[in-house]
């Protein structure tokens, strides 16, 4: 109610990381990565959800000869999200990375939702997280629909970034 006008992104924290924020929606959208306007948007319907517990997605990552890759970056992309018009916060609830354990292994936590991940070897470019350098990630990525509580297997076939 005191707030100065501005974009605020709803992030909730708690002590310990015990609750993450699941959705903010706001006149049907979700703008938990992209934020409201205070003081240009009524923000009375605003409903956040929280939870104690994250969607789970895990797996391998191999070489097309089905050797683990130690060290691949993990891409996720939640589909249809913020991250398309760059105005998702990076890393973040929307679009992130995870580096493969030294037997290509990866967990990712994150919120319940329908995502794009890829597995990529090479250097990030500096502005990896740019609307057209995640873009180029969607095409070879896989979509994968995860639910709070439930974990998901996906294993991955890493590529060369920019291809």
């Amino acid at each position: 109610a005191a707030l100065p006008p501005g974009r605020y992104v709803i992030e909730p924290r708690s002590a310990g990381n015990l609750w993450f924020s699941e959705s903010a929606i706001l006149n049907g959208r979700d703008t938990l990565a992209t934020g409201v306007n205070i003081g240009r948007e009524n923000i009375g319907g605003l409903a956040v959800t929280l939870t104690s517990v994250q969607a789970q997605l895990s797996g391998a990552v191999t070489d097309n000869a089905g050797k683990a890759v130690a060290g691949a970056h993990v891409v996720y992309l939640r589909k249809d999200g913020a991250w398309m018009a760059g105005s998702a916060g990076l890393p973040g609830p929307e679009v992130g990375f995870q580096r493969t354990s030294r037997s290509g292994l990866y967990e990712l936590r994150l919120n319940a939702g329908t995502y794009l991940v890829a597995a990529v070897v090479g250097e990030f470019p500096q502005n990896w997280g740019g609307v057209a350098f995640l873009r180029s990630m969607a095409p070879g990525a896989t979509e994968v629909k995860v639910s709070r509580g439930v974990p998901v297997r996906l294993p991955l076939i890493a590529r060369a970034v920019g291809k």
